[in-house]
């Protein structure tokens, strides 16, 4: 699928990473991408398992904010309502892919996802026990980013950067500034 021509995406910006900021191969560093359906962030997962130095991996959701509560509290749970926002491309109710990165934070065991995803499709609700929940969070972070900040990180993007970035874009941005503050390189 498209997940796996998606990790060389993660090569070339590992590499790119690596050659303007003067690390040096073998360096780790963590990379932000808005996050809706979730392939660009398996294909990430995909990256680091194959051996790429990613330290985090760090999605951008806006207010459809599923990814953000499982990241950051193992509630993989399906909400009432879609929100209409401005980053409409990552509008999502429940990520495709999170099973793909379920099956690679597992080892592949087939066993546990399957039920996992059993207990996802019956309620609607899937509560990670916790030590998956650390072990995903070793891995993974994200930012809930409303349709304010989204817009705040175009004026910034441009103001200091003289970049005008499109919405998800700017999701990803505003993550990135409020994970690592004015060091973002």
């Amino acid at each position: 699928g498209r997940p796996a021509a998606q990790i060389v995406h993660y090569f070339w910006s590992y590499f790119r990473a690596v050659d303007q900021s003067g690390l040096k191969v073998g360096d780790p560093i963590e990379i932000v991408v808005p996050s809706g359906a979730l392939g660009n962030l398996a294909a990430g997962f995909m990256a680091k398992r194959m051996g790429l130095p990613l330290r985090r991996l760090v999605a951008g959701v806006n207010s459809n904010d599923i990814t953000h509560r499982t990241f950051t509290a193992g509630e993989f749970h399906r909400s009432d309502h879609m929100e209409k926002t401005l980053s409409d491309a990552i509008n999502i109710q429940v990520p495709y892919n999170m099973e793909r990165i379920f099956y690679y934070l597992t080892g592949e065991d087939e066993a546990i996802v399957t039920a996992w995803m059993h207990e996802m499709d019956r309620s609607g609700r899937l509560t990670l026990p916790a030590p998956w929940l650390k072990k995903l969070q070793e891995v993974f972070d994200s930012r809930r980013i409303d349709d304010d900040a989204m817009c705040a990180a175009l004026r910034r993007a441009a103001d200091e950067h003289n970049y005008l970035a499109d919405p998800h874009t700017a999701v990803a941005l505003s993550a990135a500034w409020a994970v690592y503050g004015d060091e973002v390189r």
